[in-house]
Parts: structure tokens; sequence; C-alpha cells
């Protein structure tokens, strides 16, 4: 998934307020039944996420690859269940029972809204907000000694790394294509390929860690040490109001 441009107003919100909302929408998807009342959740859904700062657009584009998925798990909704079977024989018959098209739209839009609504927090957070806030929350525990800072530093590392072995992977690709290498139909001969780009990833993976580790011993990392950090994520009133409101929605659906 490639994240589209966020606003400046999507990076004031505090993920510990964004990740209960997200939560709250797909427990609520997951225990309908109903595709109407799934319609309705999914629609105040991206209402809400726009309101936040994550414009129907800019998910939409977020998310394209996987939208293919939703044509695909209706037909084989269709194909695979009994209501689905009893509709095309009633089909055949020449009878136009819609009732029974309901488990497949409910199951479909129930994709939708798991697929909308993890683009549109991808869009409002950022993995980085989100481990500095769990360090900060952390932070009492260095009281006992444990390494919390340790944890988060190796943690702040790896993200980093995930990005770069992407791009490393796409650098391949492009050097075997302007070879012209990797042009075939046969899904084992790119399996193969695949395969082969192994190596020189891992081998650039160890360089580059042996790059990060000489860096920090030059700049006089000390391990234990509190870390500083460039993100600023502070708690505010517009995330208790997010927070009020998720709640009150979630008792009602519970005394619903």
């Amino acid at each position: 998934m490639v994240p589209a441009k966020t606003s400046q107003r999507a990076r004031h919100w505090h993920p510990f307020s964004l990740i209960p909302t997200g939560l709250f929408f797909a427990v609520t998807i997951a225990i309908s039944r109903s595709p109407f009342f799934i319609a309705e959740i999914v629609l105040f859904a991206v209402i809400l996420l726009c309101l936040l700062g994550a414009s129907v657009k800019n998910v939409l584009h977020a998310v394209r690859f996987f939208l293919w998925m939703l044509p695909f798990t209706f037909f084989m909704h269709l194909l695979l269940t009994p209501a689905g079977w009893q509709f095309l024989g009633n089909i055949i018959d020449g009878i136009l029972e819609l009732a029974l098209l309901e488990p497949a739209m409910a199951f479909t839009l129930q994709i939708f809204g798991f697929i909308y609504i993890m683009g549109a927090l991808s869009l409002l957070t950022s993995a980085d907000r989100v481990i500095t806030s769990l360090h900060s929350l952390q932070k009492p525990l260095r009281k006992i000694h444990l390494p919390v800072d340790n944890v988060f530093q190796i943690l702040n590392i790896g993200l980093r790394f995930f990005p770069l072995l992407r791009q490393e992977a796409n650098k391949l690709q492009e050097v075997r294509r302007g070879l012209g290498i990797g042009r075939t139909d046969s899904l084992v001969e790119r399996v193969k390929l695949q395969m082969y780009s192994i190596v020189p990833l891992f081998v650039g993976t160890l360089h580059r860690a042996e790059t990060v580790s000489q860096m920090m011993n030059l700049r006089g990392f000390i391990p234990g040490q509190p870390r500083s950090s460039y993100l600023v994520v502070s708690w505010r009133y517009r995330d208790t109001v997010l927070l009020a409101v998720v709640l009150i929605l979630g008792a009602g659906v519970t005394l619903r």
C-alpha cells in the first residue's frame, strides 16, 4: 500500500484516539449481519474519517490495490455458499429472490469496511507516531530499570529498514527489466527470479546494518540512555472528544 499525501489536520490526532476509533468500526462491522446496517456503519465511518482528515479520494488511492478483492469475494461467496447456490438455482427457474444475496452483500461490505478503515488509519497516523506514543507510555517503567529505550530504539531502526528493503527490491526489478530478464508468463519462473533476489537483498541488509552500527558508535550512542525524538505527539482536547464520541457510539451499539 502506498500512502497518499496526508493533510496537516490529520497529523494532529493522537494514535491512542485513532486506534480505538478504528477498532470500534471494525468490531461493529464484524459482528453485524444485515447488509443495510453494515452499509450505514461504513458510510458513517467514511464521513467521520473524512472529517478527521482522511479524504475519500486519498483513502481510495491508498487502498486501490486491494479493491479487486471485492468482486472476487462477492462471486466466491455466491458460488460457494448454500444461499448462493439457491439464488443461482432460482435464476435458472426464472425466479429472482434478492433476499438470498444478502449474505454475499454483507460479507463484501465487511471486507470493504475493513480495507477502508485500514487505509484511512494509515493516512491519519504513522508507525513512527505509534511507536513514539508507546514509548512515552512506557517511560515510567524506567524506574524499575527495564530497557524501555533500548527496545524502542530497536523498533525504530527496524521500521526504517522495511522501506529500504522495498526500495532495494524495486531497484533489482528495474535492473532485470533493463537487461531483459524476467519477461515471462510462467509463474514458476517468476518465483525463481524472486528467489534469486533474496541473496543481494540479504547482503545489502547486512551492509546497511553494519553502517548503522558504525554511525551509532561515532555519534556516541550509549545503551540505556533516554532517547530523543523529532516527533511531538501530545494528547489534546480534540482527542478526548473523539474518544468520548467513540465510547458513546459503542454503548449505543451494545444496547441496540
